[in-house]
């Protein structure tokens, strides 16, 4: 069985040009888990691309093995670069790097020294784009998607009235998607529970988070 960080290594140790780099992490404050890629086609700026809080379903949508995942990066750069084109079109973000992501979703569970640093200026401090929550749902081969985008809010330190009620309850049923063991499931709880807009054509997509070019659909 691999071992899957929950103890994040520092970025010095073990950062994205590591071929150590992690493919998994559970989150010891919310106990997500996600997803890593590491691409060399994404730009300058994009050593990371994230999944975060991921489901059976999208598991099988990426090709990892749910009961022995792997604890790694692919060694060959080409398939790793595949490998994040499938968390793309997840809704998997880029991200500089494993830190600056693991700072901004500290800044949205809690985590303490996240919130020290961001206040302290140490590091950044975590923008509205950065946090908002973003899932991507493909229930059948080829077009068609559900994408859910919802803001989220600085842990005790953000604006009042920065998020409404029910966006905030959609965090919380977000929840949900980790019952979901098929992209049918998961479509189901991101329209019921989590405000999602379906797409039928990618021209139609109103979103500000993702590209189009991403979402388009696999080439099998």
């Amino acid at each position: 069985m691999a071992h899957l960080a929950s103890t994040p290594e520092p970025q010095s140790l073990l950062d994205h040009t590591s071929p150590q780099a992690p493919r998994l992490e559970i989150d010891e404050q919310s106990l997500a888990m996600h997803i890593f890629g590491y691409p060399s086609d994404q730009g300058v700026d994009a050593n990371v691309i994230a999944l975060e809080d991921v489901s059976a379903a999208d598991f099988d949508y990426v090709g990892l093995d749910r009961t022995d995942p792997p604890s790694k990066r692919l060694d060959d750069q080409d398939s790793e670069n595949e490998f994040c084109r499938r968390l793309l079109r997840l809704g998997g973000r880029r991200w500089p790097s494993l830190d600056r992501f693991r700072d901004v979703l500290g800044s949205i569970t809690g985590d303490e020294d996240a919130l020290y640093r961001m206040e302290r200026d140490t590091v950044e401090m975590s923008s509205k784009s950065e946090r908002r929550w973003v899932s991507v749902a493909r229930p059948k081969p080829g077009y068609g998607l559900f994408i859910a985008e919802v803001p989220r809010p600085y842990a005790g330190i953000g604006e009042w009235n920065e998020t409404t009620p029910q966006e905030d309850m959609m965090i919380r049923r977000s929840a949900l998607l980790r019952l979901a063991t098929n992209m049918q499931e998961k479509a189901a709880v991101l329209a019921k529970d989590c405000g999602a807009k379906y797409y039928n054509d990618l021209d139609d997509y109103d979103g500000t988070l993702l590209r189009k070019a991403d979402l388009l659909p696999l080439k099998e």
